[in-house]
């Protein structure tokens, strides 16, 4: 019973995340229509790869392998790219030979609120870290950005949850019901922001 509640809850969350993804992203494309027909077509591309990932979460799976989270998480950074040119840089530094499960859309909004309200603000734009590699307890992702960063109230309001910030809060609070996840936020004004998830390393297979 207890599962089956966590299963329902993260389902809520994950249902509320979609239009504010797809809003986005579709705004993207849109734009890119006028300026650039051949980067209309790889933005759509991208979106195809996102809906196919979709489908796959749709058969009642809430919590997904990281390959394929990753794969909806490099869509959608590589069309935001597109979209801002040399003002955007992503670094990727991630350990191939992790296998967990994780909730699915946790890590895309966290990217997505990194770039839209961190790195956009700033005119010269910024650079977007994600590391995920192996420590001895688990497994530590890393989503940092060198951006205009969160002021402490709003740090406080975002993790008790007083801030409705969707692409925040949701994975924040799919993040607190799996056994032995942690969240931390750390940010700076002026400096950029920093997330670092911590969660256990239960292969999916097993």
């Amino acid at each position: 019973s207890s599962n089956e509640a966590i299963k329902h809850e993260l389902s809520f969350y994950y249902a509320q995340i979609k239009p504010h993804f797809l809003y986005n992203t579709i705004n993207t494309i849109i734009g890119l229509s006028y300026i650039d027909e051949e980067k209309t077509r790889d933005a759509l591309h991208y979106l195809a790869i996102y809906f196919r990932a979709k489908l796959n979460f749709q058969s009642h799976h809430t919590l997904v392998p990281l390959d394929d989270e990753l794969e909806l998480l490099k869509a959608y950074l590589a069309i935001e790219q597109i979209r801002f040119g040399d003002r955007l840089k992503i670094v990727y530094q991630i350990d191939e030979t992790i296998d967990i499960l994780i909730p699915s859309m946790t890590l895309q909004p966290l990217a997505e609120n990194a770039v839209q309200h961190g790195i956009m603000p700033r005119n010269q734009g910024g650079t977007l870290w994600i590391t995920i590699d192996r420590e001895q307890t688990g497994v530590k992702i890393v989503i940092q950005d060198d951006g205009v960063g969160i002021p402490l109230k709003k740090q406080q309001e975002l993790l008790s949850g007083k801030n409705k910030r969707v692409g925040f809060t949701n994975p924040l609070n799919k993040l607190s019901l799996m056994k032995g996840a942690t969240f931390q936020l750390e940010s700076e004004e002026g400096q950029g922001t920093k997330i670092t998830i911590h969660l256990p390393e239960n292969r999916h297979r097993e």
